[in-house]
């Protein structure tokens, strides 16, 4: 079998964070929908990125459906996308 890389850079996670930072909370398909020009995959790997860095958190509901929304608007977390990805 082979393996597909998936690859992001900095302006498309920030495209994902952009799109979180009204204060809204937003379901993974809702973030797709937002950001075009980025595959389903693409968001899920920046959504990991963020939520790695403390920029955004997430939650299951009883219905099975993630949802996500900015931890800290304004500024790019605790430990700064920015410093911990160069």
């Amino acid at each position: 079998m082979q393996t597909t890389a998936i690859s992001i850079d900095r302006v498309q996670i920030r495209q994902v964070l952009t799109a979180l930072q009204d204060g809204s909370r937003r379901r993974v398909e809702e973030l797709v929908d937002l950001c075009p020009g980025l595959t389903q995959q693409q968001v899920c790997v920046a959504i990991d990125c963020l939520i790695r860095s403390g920029n955004i958190s997430r939650t299951l509901d009883a219905d099975g459906t993630y949802w996500l929304w900015e931890t800290r608007p304004g500024e790019m977390g605790g430990r700064s996308w920015k410093r911990s990805h160069p």
